[in-house]
């Protein structure tokens, strides 16, 4: 007869079973290299081996191919720099000369008897402090002269007879006594007759006090004139040994003039790139091991970690109990649910079989457990084991993922939604414009209509991608309550506010360029009357417009606002602003300005930069007051510009700058008081722009000269119209890449050196840099540009449920027989000697009208026809042109 072992022995021999088996397993699992570094290593080596690879492939197929034209590049840009900057020169001294060429001065002269000429050369020589002679010749009788300074020579003689012959004469640079001078020769005419020549040498000395010095350790180069094939270097710099070989040579518009650059052995692009490519490769070998390296040790503790989680989340659950233990990896999390999942089903097997045990009539005594159930299975030791996290964790991967999980689809996972909330407010759509959004404080806008707009704002950056919402304001009365409301609803949904305070528009749209967010809200009324107050609105570096402005009003109706509390934060944007705009727009000279804000918000940051720029700054309404107590905040309205006009006047102040409510907009005064408007100023920027972006396009709104299209046209750049409105332009700047925009009513947008957005503080700073270059007053420098007969911008005044529907009936049912109709924005009619434009203001309830002719009357004619069209589709209107 067997005796049965006792429950304690038999017990005592199952515990020692697995232990022996644990110990005996120790001895024959391979250590931690031969596990998962056995699987990493193939791919760390071979990351390293295609990283160098690839780096030598870059190397012999990619830069030393190229390496001799990109310095040829390189060269001929150097060789050109040098050619230019005394290109400069001689065009700067040629446009002082011809100035004189044209003045009644010497034409008086040039009649007049040899008294008469030298006295008047005397007075030239005294109006170029740097010119070592003066001649003024009646035509044909020129001569050579030994004792001028330098010699009237046939060099110089020549010069004068093609004056005479073809009205121009290159600058020329003649040598004497070692000194170089620089003759410029000017023809002097009356109408379309020839009267003579002004010839004037200018002593440069030394021609490298005008002249960048070229480092010796960089190459060397040097400047040549050529008459009749013969060349004779007038200029170089840095070390002549350099000059070995053929260099790299540039020409330019004055055709005798050349440069050429030797550049430097040691400056040799081919050596220094080879050896750049091998240190990167290194570095970037190195890097590979290194960041696998990492992955291997941080990927063999996190395997370690989620081991010794599960056997705890294993050991709890046969304690019906719950772990503490996180898991880090899914593939543990998904393995823990599906063992959670079998111990329910089992446990609710096992109530169900006890129950009906029960039932039969028998207890809980009666009921036998299964046949696959062993009592030992919730014993404390069925994890009393060593467990090898060192060894081969391929089969641990391996044996997780054949773990049946098929209950767990995707479609069953719930993600978390956000929170959303409901708001009772009750928002006017009247509000929601075009471009922004505005409304009348204590009628359409208020406080409550804030706080929704910053929950629904919010809510849009959020879904954006972003995480805060900057909030500026101007320096009306009700917008520090409007901007705290606003920010308030931000932080409703969970997204931080970040006040930067009581700044112009400008400020605000800089800093969703330089912040961690790129989205915020400016509380402003722009030019509009005291009781105005609005919302400009960016998300995500997009100035929402049209269909995204309406976004937030469905989203207001719908109530999809999400909810959260985010974070208040103040910071001074300010300094950086005007830090920024300093290091890149230096003055020439310094200016005497006159400053108009009209008691905006832009007034003390304009003095500011206008101050640090070297200006002498004459402030006029710069103090901020909502109530603009002195005349209303809009340059585009010449009555607006009447004390200013006088001011500049009275200060004998070189030019006058107007900023609206906000600082978007500008104004510009010249010393006489002549008003320049928008698109003038914009030929200017264009000029400036296309002579070192050739190609470029140029934007311009509907309301402009069509003389910028043609002006544009003829530099060689494209010249696009769009359709007015500030976050209009800003969309086709980033569209087209264009350099810079203009509209009339005074948004100058600049993608060159700056971000694209409307800024009449940076507008005016390139302005100024532009005109402080120039030999002549402003008012001169845009005599340059053609002026047409034209009108300011009229209003009409009509309600704004009203002004659409007119200009439907306007554009469907008017007659402008014999011109060509543009539908870009509103009406406007391009005639052969005029233009004329109607379009609905999307800002407030008025029809705005422009018009310009090639003379009086062709303005009077296209003014008749537009007012006879208007009448005839809304006969109530009220017109005044």
């Amino acid at each position: 007869m067997v005796k049965k072992a006792k429950p304690e022995k038999a017990a005592a021999e199952k515990k020692s079973k697995p232990a022996q088996e644990t110990q005996d397993s120790h001895a024959s699992t391979p250590s931690i290299k031969s596990g998962l570094i056995k699987i990493m290593l193939p791919a760390m080596v071979g990351s390293a081996l295609v990283t160098a690879v690839c780096g030598a492939l870059l190397l012999f197929l990619v830069i030393l191919p190229g390496a001799d034209k990109q310095m040829a590049i390189l060269g001929q840009a150097q060789a050109e720099d040098y050619l230019n900057d005394l290109t400069q020169l001689g065009r700067s001294y040629q446009a002082s000369v011809q100035q004189a060429a044209n003045s009644s001065l010497v034409k008086e002269a040039v009649r007049g008897d040899n008294a008469l000429r030298r006295q008047r050369q005397q007075q030239l020589m005294e109006l170029f402090p740097a010119a070592s002679s003066v001649r003024i010749y009646p035509r044909g009788k020129a001569r050579k002269d030994a004792d001028s300074v330098p010699p009237i020579s046939f060099a110089q003689l020549d010069m004068v007879a093609k004056a005479e012959k073809k009205n121009t004469a290159a600058p020329e640079i003649h040598q004497h006594d070692k000194a170089s001078y620089l003759t410029i020769v000017k023809a002097i005419k009356d109408g379309e007759k020839h009267l003579g020549s002004l010839l004037v040498s200018f002593d440069l000395k030394d021609l490298r006090a005008h002249m960048p010095n070229l480092s010796a350790e960089l190459g060397y180069v040097e400047i040549i004139q050529t008459f009749a094939n013969t060349p004779k270097v007038i200029y170089s710099s840095g070390n002549q040994q350099h000059k070995i070989g053929s260099g790299y040579e540039a020409t330019g518009n004055i055709p005798h003039w050349s440069a050429r650059f030797y550049p430097a052995a040691s400056s040799n692009i081919i050596a220094s790139s080879s050896t750049m490519v091998w240190v990167l490769v290194g570095i970037s070998v190195i890097m590979v091991l290194v960041l696998s390296a990492t992955s291997y040790f941080l990927l063999n503790r996190s395997l370690q970690h989620n081991a010794m989680a599960m056997a705890a989340y294993f050991q709890a659950r046969l304690q019906n109990g719950k772990s503490d233990k996180a898991f880090t990896l899914g593939i543990f999390s998904s393995l823990a649910q599906t063992l959670g999942r079998l111990f329910g089903d089992y446990e609710t097997k096992q109530a169900r079989l006890l129950e009906k045990a029960r039932a039969a009539g028998g207890g809980p005594q009666a009921a036998e457990p299964l046949p696959d159930y062993d009592p030992s299975y919730r014993n404390d030791d069925v994890l009393d084991m060593d467990m090898d996290l060192d060894g081969d964790d391929g089969d641990l991967l391996s044996a997780a993922a054949e773990i049946d999980d098929s209950p767990l689809q995707l479609e069953d996972v719930q993600m978390a939604e956000p929170e959303m909330a409901s708001m009772d407010v009750t928002v006017s759509p009247g509000i929601f414009r075009a471009y922004d959004i505005r409304g009348i404080v204590g009628e359409t806008i208020d406080k409550d209509v804030a706080y929704a707009l910053g929950a629904a704002i919010g809510s849009e950056a959020r879904e954006s991608g972003q995480e805060a919402v900057l909030v500026g304001r101007d320096g009306r009365h009700s917008s520090q309550e409007l901007a705290e409301a606003l920010a308030d609803g931000i932080q409703s949904t969970g997204c931080d506010a970040i006040d930067v305070g009581m700044v112009p528009t400008p400020v605000l749209y800089y800093a969703t360029k330089t912040q961690r967010t790129q989205s915020g809200v400016m509380v402003t009324g722009s030019h509009n009357p005291p009781e105005y107050n609005g919302f400009k609105i960016v998300i995500n570096d997009e100035t929402l417009a049209q269909d995204r402005i309406q976004g937030l009003r469905k989203r207001l109706d719908s109530g999809k606002l999400m909810k959260g509390q985010g974070r208040y934060e103040a910071i001074d944007i300010v300094p950086d602003y005007l830090e920024r705009i300093c290091s890149d727009v230096v003055l020439a000279k310094p200016m005497r300005i006159v400053v108009d804000t009209g008691n905006g918000v832009a007034g003390p940051v304009t003095c500011q930069l206008l101050e640090a720029l070297g200006c002498m700054v004459t402030p006029l309404f710069t103090e901020v007051d909502g109530d603009f107590p002195n005349h209303h905040p809009d340059p585009s309205d010449p009555a607006n510009l009447e004390d200013l006009i006088r001011t500049v006047q009275a200060e004998g102040a070189e030019l006058g700058l107007a900023l609206d409510g906000d600082g978007d907009r500008l104004g510009i005064v010249t010393q006489s008081g002549k008003i320049i408007w928008p698109d003038r100023v914009l030929m200017l920027y264009a000029r400036d722009l296309l002579a070192r972006n050739p190609g470029a396009d140029i934007l311009y709104d509907v309301k402009c000269s069509r003389d910028v299209a043609e002006l544009v046209s003829n530099l060689g750049g494209r010249a696009i119209m769009c359709a007015t409105g500030h976050s209009l332009m800003k969309a086709k700047m980033k569209d087209t890449g264009a350099v810079v925009g203009g509209e009339l009513s005074g948004h100058i947008f600049f993608n060159d050196r700056w971000y694209g957005f409307d800024d009449a503080l940076y507008s005016a700073a390139r302005l100024l840099e532009i005109l402080s270059m120039e030999p002549f007053e402003a008012e001169q420098v845009f005599e340059e540009f053609p002026e047409k007969v034209s009108t300011p911008e009229l209003h009409i005044k009509v309600s704004d449920a009203n002004k659409f529907k007119i200009m439907e009936k306007l554009e469907s049912q008017g007659n402008f027989e014999g011109g060509n109709l543009v539908k870009v924005d509103g009406v406007r009619v391009d005639f052969p000697n005029s233009w004329g434009l109607v379009r609905a203001s999307n800002t407030t309830p008025v029809l705005v009208a422009r018009f310009e002719g090639d003379t009086e009357e062709a303005l009077e004619t296209v003014k008749t026809v537009f007012r006879d069209q208007l009448l005839a589709v809304e006969p109530s209107l009220n017109i005044s042109f």
